[in-house]
């Protein structure tokens, strides 16, 4: 607590029409996209997902790729946290707990495939929104928050079935 008015009030402030820290998701939304669609460690990122061998006879390092989509989680994280903080004035250790299924549930309906190497920014995008409007609509028909994980759970496994039945009809 405690912090510099200047950190706290940008994320509250508006620019046209929309918060400071929906600016700064728009932007990481931006950022992503492009990374993945146009830059050398994107697209090895996208290979080394979709076929590590095909990827290591092309010469792309899988532990390189590794570091970078680590190292790329844990900024993601960071930047996370730090609108977080904006956006309440204080931060505890046990913030965003529990977080990890929505997030894997959001990538998995949005098409980002398990076993890697196919999906898109914009996807996970629709399926965090979807996961939302559902989450939004179980509060206002008073639905246990208890019962939230297990729709969640619900969707993911719908997801990663279809997921299984399209792989196969590819082939």
């Amino acid at each position: 607590t405690d912090l510099p008015r200047a950190f706290t009030s940008w994320a509250a402030s508006s620019k046209a029409g929309l918060p400071g820290s929906a600016w700064v998701g728009l932007a990481t939304i931006l950022l992503a996209a492009i990374f993945l669609a146009y830059t050398r460690w994107g697209r090895h990122l996208l290979a080394v997902g979709s076929s590590p061998s095909a990827a290591r006879l092309a010469g792309i390092s899988r532990a390189r790729s590794w570091l970078v989509a680590f190292g790329g989680g844990g900024l993601l994280a960071a930047t996370a946290g730090l609108v977080e903080l904006a956006q309440t004035g204080a931060l505890q250790s046990g913030m965003g707990t529990g977080y990890e299924l929505q997030a894997i549930a959001a990538a998995v309906i949005g098409g980002v495939s398990i076993s890697g190497g196919r999906g898109s920014v914009l996807g996970v995008c629709l399926g965090a929104m979807l996961l939302s409007t559902i989450y939004n609509g179980l509060v206002l028909w008073q639905v246990s928050g208890h019962h939230y994980a297990l729709v969640t759970g619900l969707l993911l496994l719908a997801a990663v079935l279809a997921d299984r039945l399209w792989g196969r009809t590819e082939l």
